[in-house]
């Protein structure tokens, strides 16, 4: 797979993210991946977006913010702080059909895109929503 223009058109898709004061502040260009990450210190939450170009997977995950950063690991303190964006569907009961946990090996650059722009879209629906007042509540159970 052609990795170029992904990563551009990921970054076009989440640019909504901006209205909600998330900001970026990482891009890690590598052979196999492309991590873009975006920061909320407001809220202290952090969205990383992953596509991995050799398992031809998209990985959005909700982050929670270790001194204003986005920790490296899942868990901090016997706690988690990551969670993929198709966990946290099911925990808000906003499961989504659109988005799963599902490497597809071999897809065409279009279904990569597909699955970026279904990723973004959830993403977007649970962030636009008034009825969620934060992420910090998965961070707090």
């Amino acid at each position: 797979m052609h990795t170029d223009n992904l990563s551009k058109t990921a970054i076009k898709h989440f640019r909504f993210l901006k209205k909600y004061n998330y900001r970026q502040i990482s891009i890690v260009e590598d052979t196999w991946f492309t991590k873009v990450e975006y920061v909320n210190l407001d809220v202290g939450i952090g969205i990383e977006i992953i596509l991995d170009f050799r398992d031809t997977v998209v990985s959005v995950l909700i982050c929670k913010l270790i001194n204003n950063k986005i920790f490296d690991g899942y868990r901090y303190n016997n706690q988690d702080v990551k969670y993929y964006l198709v966990e946290v569907l099911r925990i808000l009961k906003k499961s989504d059909q659109r988005v799963k946990m599902v490497r597809n090996f071999k897809i065409s650059k279009e279904d990569f895109i597909g699955d970026i722009e279904r990723k973004a879209t959830s993403l977007f629906e649970i962030i636009s929503d008034e009825n969620v007042n934060s992420f910090n509540d998965l961070f707090n159970n």
